[in-house]
């Protein structure tokens, strides 16, 4: 054999072999994973927003894609710092009425086998809006996204009437939130970018509205009916949370009627810093006193928060013992990070060592947002294997946009418990609900 002939022929084989063998440096999760346009009509949303978040060490690069002519595809950035994210912007635009079933395939730099999109649609209505209004997200505003005015107007669903002082909150999958008040006349104007947004609306008396929508030049306007809520109060402050509950001097039965099983309950609270907002940690103070009041002396409830850390700030006691529970309560406070992955596994075991044989043992995890990627795998694993041996596991939502409420959802059905929305005070009397469904003998 010619040693000198084949050398480098050989140690380019032998270097292949190693690169490839070479684990990947950085790692990409998609948020959503996966494109569902459903059977398009004229309300269908044709933008879809991919966040790209690298949870790896090292800057990472989309390479290439394989998005047909069927899509307009923007995005906000070519690279994505660790730890940080881009955004994929799909404009899904069909040329004739067909079912679209596709798998794109999404080439990153640290990857040796791309990430595949599953991209669904029934196409039964063509898009009349066939190009995007806003070409590229790395031009200046001025060259691209120009700020337009864009008028919000809000009634009563009943009469018609302009509501004041309603509040609007606009957020975009890639920024940070807007909020806005209605005038005397019920409406509101503002400059806004083209963008994808969560919108929430609220006002004291009624139920809050949240959609989520496209807007551009030709989306300009919006009007948002709200419904009356007899039932609601007016926002809670951390000085009206004592005075705004009665507690009973006893357990009243019409609330949790002696058919119910003795329940083990635990509420894993989220103290990040995003809770200090909007009267978030109110609402979250009002959830725990409204299931507290209804629990009687053979059950017990059990308090843990999570921010940077797990702990127990309440340990495990019996359900009479309600202005313990509320004076610790008040005690919270909000600041850090969200380690959701640890909080949960914390959660579990307090519920395992305090089991209640023929009782509902019951997770009640409360936060305002989605669960972080980095943490997503862990807590769908525990979710699964409580709910094998039987602990249901129920979200309360606090003033959660659509996106995390979507995402608390799916953790909720995989733990065989409810994904509760508490957007007002009145939203809490939905808790008393949920803790009834699972704990009346079957």
């Amino acid at each position: 054999m010619h040693w000198k002939k084949y050398k480098n022929y050989i140690f380019g084989i032998l270097a292949l072999i190693v690169c490839s063998a070479i684990p990947s440096w950085a790692q990409v999760v998609l948020s959503p994973n996966r494109l569902d346009f459903g059977t398009t009509s004229q309300q269908t949303v044709w933008v879809r927003d991919i966040v790209v978040k690298n949870t790896g060490k090292k800057q990472d690069f989309l390479l290439r894609h394989t998005f047909s002519h069927e899509y307009s595809i923007l995005l906000s950035a070519k690279s994505v710092a660790p730890d940080s994210s881009m955004v994929i912007r799909v404009q899904f635009k069909p040329r004739e009425k067909a079912v679209y079933d596709e798998k794109i395939a999404l080439y990153f730099a640290s990857m040796n086998e791309p990430l595949i999109v599953p991209v669904y649609a029934d196409v039964r209505y063509l898009n009349p809006e066939d190009h995007l209004a806003c070409p590229d997200f790395s031009r200046q505003s001025a060259e691209c996204c120009p700020q337009f005015m864009f008028v919000a107007e809000v009634i009563d669903s009943a009469t018609g009437q302009s509501i004041e002082r309603a509040k609007i909150q606009f957020q975009p999958m890639d920024g940070s939130a807007l909020q806005l008040q209605t005038n005397a006349d019920g409406k509101v104007a503002h400059d806004l970018p083209i963008q994808y947004y969560y919108i929430k609306t609220s006002a004291k008396g009624y139920r809050p509205d949240i959609r989520e929508t496209y807007i551009n030049h030709r989306k300009n306007y919006l009007r948002i009916a709200l419904i009356a809520d007899e039932s609601s109060k007016p926002p809670l402050t951390e000085i009206q949370l004592t005075d705004s509950v009665e507690l009973p001097e006893v357990s009243d039965p019409s609330l949790l009627p002696a058919s119910c099983v003795p329940n083990n309950i635990v509420f894993l609270l989220d103290v990040s810093s995003s809770m200090a907002k909007e009267e978030k940690l109110a609402l979250m103070k009002a959830s725990i006193v409204q299931l507290a009041k209804v629990l009687r002396p053979q059950d017990q409830i059990t308090l843990l928060v999570y921010a940077d850390r797990a702990e127990v700030l309440l340990a495990t006691t019996t359900g009479d013992q309600k202005q313990v529970v509320i004076a610790t309560v008040e005690q919270l406070q909000a600041s850090g990070k969200t380690n959701g992955a640890d909080g949960f596994k914390a959660a579990y075991k307090v519920l395992r060592e305090h089991t209640i044989k023929g009782g509902n043992n019951q997770l009640y995890v409360i936060t305002d947002g989605a669960f972080a990627t980095t943490d997503q795998e862990l807590i769908l694993k525990s979710v699964k294997r409580s709910k094998r041996k039987g602990v249901h596991t129920s979200i309360i939502g606090i003033r959660a946009n659509i996106f995390a409420q979507q995402n608390l959802g799916s953790v909720a059905s995989i733990g065989g418990g409810e994904m509760i929305a508490v957007d007002e005070w009145s939203d809490t009397q939905m808790i008393i609900e949920d803790l009834k469904a699972h704990s009346l003998v079957q």
